[in-house]
């Protein structure tokens, strides 16, 4: 759903009611001007509809914060194979700690454009290999846009060295870092 002033709380419950035992596999909310922190709990105290999601993309919405998206990583872990939350001003490092935390192992695509909130600790400690975990391994990386400090050499080099000729990163962007 994109840019609707009249989806709110309704959408929220009849997601909710409809998904309670049938498989929600994408779920993309863009622009929603209409949401609120109560709309994000109702969708989040229905466990059961996410546990299939394969991709979750929540972008441009003005009250998403690291919370909300923490919640969704918890529900979507074994199953997320894509997260986009891109613009969205308020999220921090947290997020990547949260996808670390809860092994979304699967995940191969995380767009995390124009987030101005995170930083070069926050992204290296994402990508840094620690003892027995396997490395986070992606196809697609969007880190456009996001804080000019934030990309740096030494995250990128942590981002490839994770990548193999048969496990390659395919699509790499970090335009308007200080890189590009």
């Amino acid at each position: 759903f994109k840019a609707c002033p009249l989806l709110g709380r309704s959408l929220c419950q009849s997601i909710c009611e409809t998904y309670q035992n049938a498989q929600l596999l994408e779920l993309s909310l863009q622009d929603m001007t209409k949401f609120t922190e109560q709309d994000f709990e109702l969708l989040l105290a229905s466990p059961k509809a996410w546990k299939h999601l394969k991709s979750l993309r929540l972008c441009r919405i003005g009250c998403l914060n690291d919370s909300i998206v923490e919640r969704f990583i918890e529900l979507t872990a074994s199953t997320l194979e894509g997260l986009d939350v891109s613009d969205n001003h308020h999220l921090t490092d947290a997020v990547l700690a949260s996808l670390r935390l809860h092994g979304a192992s699967r995940l191969q695509s995380l767009n995390l454009s124009g987030l101005k909130g995170l930083t070069a600790t926050g992204l290296e400690a994402f990508f840094t290999r620690v003892d027995d975990e396997a490395p986070i391994v992606l196809k697609s990386l969007n880190l456009a846009k996001c804080d000019y400090e934030a990309v740096t050499d030494r995250v990128l080099e942590l981002v490839t060295s994770a990548h193999n000729h048969q496990t390659g990163l395919v699509s790499l962007n970090v335009q308007g870092s200080k890189l590009a």
